[in-house]
């Protein structure tokens, strides 16, 4: 039989993303951003210079991926250490119920 007593919802509210979450993909955007413009701008030397094998697009693609990785290896060590993240999220009980 189910518990009778009244539930609320979480109402805290939500945590701000970290400073450096929030420039890692503002340039993960921009990176890619500037590759969609280069190409349409100056279509040959993108493809002779900027996006070769190993050329500047494939460094920054290349950096700002391990970059990623590293935030959210961090982000996960830090829930498994909260012992967050097993299952759906709890909802408080109403005081005094």
């Amino acid at each position: 039989m189910p518990d009778p007593s009244p539930v609320i919802a979480d109402t805290r509210p939500p945590t701000r993303r970290p400073v450096f979450d929030t420039l890692l993909l503002s340039l993960v955007i921009a990176n890619i951003l500037a590759l969609i413009v280069f190409h349409m701008l100056q279509t040959d030397v993108f493809h002779t210079v900027y996006a070769i094998e190993d050329g500047p697009a494939e460094w920054a693609t290349t950096v700002l991926l391990l970059a990623s990785f590293t935030v959210l290896a961090r982000q996960v060590g830090r829930f498994a250490a909260a012992g967050k993240g097993r299952g759906p999220r709890r909802q408080r009980r109403a005081p005094g119920s």
